[in-house]
């Protein structure tokens, strides 16, 4: 009698769709197969070439502490820290434009990216606490898309994600992501690539 076991199916658009959202999160394949939980660590602040970038740098570290207080959490403190570290050393010029007044526009413009990239904003703190602690008359989102493929590896990764899956916008870059949310990627990467080991 001839075998009728069907043959294996093919990985389902569950696995195909969730696998591309995580990546799209931490940057490709390689970085989703090699994340741990373990939180990002404190940036030193940069080396400054004189007593005015010191200033600007200082200007710009204030105004992060500003937001870093409405979270109250030391962890995303630490990753708004190494966000704006990261950004001076990749870019100094876009991170510190022109005038001091600007500082407040490029906190405001981080704090939408470590937001977005953790879903901090899902919860009771909402964007506009943000801008009206910093006095801003325009949305974070504004300076935020400019700061994202600096601060990150990537604009903002537009990409389906499981209707159950957390609301966390990808940047391509894990140092962006808190343990926390660490945690809730490593569980969605285990659950796909379980159900697409089985399948």
């Amino acid at each position: 009698m001839p075998d009728t076991a069907r043959p294996s199916p093919r990985p389902a658009h569950w696995e195909r769709i969730t696998l591309a959202w995580l990546d799209g999160l931490v940057g490709g394949r390689t970085a989703l197969l090699a994340l741990s939980d373990t939180p990002v660590q404190v940036a030193p602040p940069p080396t400054v070439g004189d007593a005015d970038e010191g200033a600007a740098y200082d200007a710009l570290a204030s105004q992060v502490d500003r937001v870093a207080e409405l979270f109250c959490d030391a962890e995303v403190a630490a990753v708004l820290d190494w966000a704006l570290a990261a950004g001076w050393h990749r870019r100094r010029e876009a991170v510190n434009p022109a005038g001091r007044g600007r500082a407040p526009a490029v906190a405001g413009g981080l704090a939408w990216v470590v937001g977005k990239a953790n879903g901090l904003f899902d919860g009771d703190l909402r964007q506009v606490d943000v801008q009206r602690v910093l006095g801003l008359g325009s949305p974070l989102r504004v300076m935020g898309v400019r700061l994202a493929p600096i601060v990150g590896r990537s604009a903002p990764v537009v990409a389906p994600r499981p209707l159950e899956a957390p609301d966390l916008t990808g940047f391509g870059e894990p140092a962006l992501l808190t343990s926390a949310t660490r945690r809730e990627v490593l569980t969605w990467r285990d659950r796909a690539l379980g159900v697409e080991e089985v399948a």
